[in-house]
């Protein structure tokens, strides 16, 4: 009985002196790569999560419609396993240009917003372009005719909140092996946004902002255009902490 009580006696006490490197251990495995920003605790994504959470803060008076190409729409159908606000909605198609946002997404938000609520807060985030840039057009002239666009339904909807989300990077060494005839470049997508920029400083409404989620976002791509499913999490992370305005 004796040497019992001492042999639970020894292992109690070395459990206790092992726990903190168990614990230690156990908390380092839980480290992922997140994109180009190396190595994210998922405790700290949780924590990131529920900051991004309290950021809305008022998610029933707020509607928020998203228009964009493929990456938006890959977004749009990953809501079983990523965290999308309940009050976002996505206009969003791939391989879509301009012709498509103005014949089509524009019709779509702007019956949306003439029959809005008064009791709702509206905003509107754009995130085209990337497809246009995909031809040997001048950037310029494709980032002024969307701005165009943009400036109008600002102008039209002074109550409503625009967004212009930067178009986000490419990752070229795996784009030109994936995508026959590919003319999109970092430098043709980082024109567009500065022209952006330059375009909203001119103007300068009260109810239009740019979103630079281009250089505020961690980034792994899978063919080079899309990104994988923790990127999409980081673009609407960045959305809800850094980017909508919420009353």
């Amino acid at each position: 009985m004796i040497r019992r009580i001492k042999k639970k006696n020894i292992i109690i006490a070395f459990t206790i002196v092992l726990l903190p490197f168990i614990l230690y251990s156990c908390f380092n495995l839980t480290s992922v790569k997140v994109g180009a920003g190396g190595i994210k605790n998922r405790l700290e994504e949780i924590d990131n999560r529920w900051e991004s959470s309290q950021e809305v803060k008022n998610i029933i008076n707020n509607k928020v419609f998203i228009i964009g190409d493929s990456r938006m729409e890959y977004i749009s159908n990953r809501e079983k396993t990523i965290a999308i606000p309940s009050n976002f909605s996505f206009i969003a198609l791939g391989g879509t240009k301009i012709d498509w946002f103005i014949n089509d997404a524009m019709v779509i938000l702007k019956d949306k917003l003439d029959n809005r609520k008064d009791n709702i807060k509206y905003h509107v985030v754009f995130n085209m372009g990337v497809n246009d840039l995909n031809d040997n057009k001048d950037v310029l002239i494709h980032s002024d005719n969307y701005f165009t666009l943009y400036e109008k339904l600002a102008r039209m909807y002074e109550d409503v909140n625009f967004y212009i989300l930067s178009v986000n990077p490419i990752d070229m060494s795996k784009i030109n092996k994936m995508i026959y005839n590919q003319k999109r470049t970092s430098y043709k997508i980082e024109t567009f946004n500065n022209n952006m920029v330059k375009n909203l400083e001119i103007i300068n409404l009260k109810n239009m902002k740019y979103c630079d989620s281009y250089y505020n976002v961690d980034f792994t791509t899978i063919d080079g255009l899309h990104y994988d499913r923790t990127t999409d999490q980081n673009i609407l992370d960045y959305l809800t902490q850094s980017c909508l305005y919420y009353k």
